[in-house]
């Protein structure tokens, strides 16, 4: 079952480059912008957002 995972990734791992590649691309393309994560100076910083995580819960 394994096997049959890996080989229906790479199938579409190559069609992906292939599309790349080619001339008239048929694949959807969709564009995603990640931003950067929010720098902690100190653990206590690091504790209090992860207590206000956990409080939302």
């Amino acid at each position: 079952m394994s096997n049959n995972v890996y080989e229906s990734i790479m199938v579409g791992l190559n069609e992906a480059l292939n599309d790349t590649e080619g001339k008239n691309p048929l694949l959807k393309r969709d564009k995603v912008t990640i931003e950067s994560a929010e720098e902690f100076t100190s653990s206590k910083e690091v504790e209090d957002v992860t207590n206000s995580f956990y409080k939302k819960i």
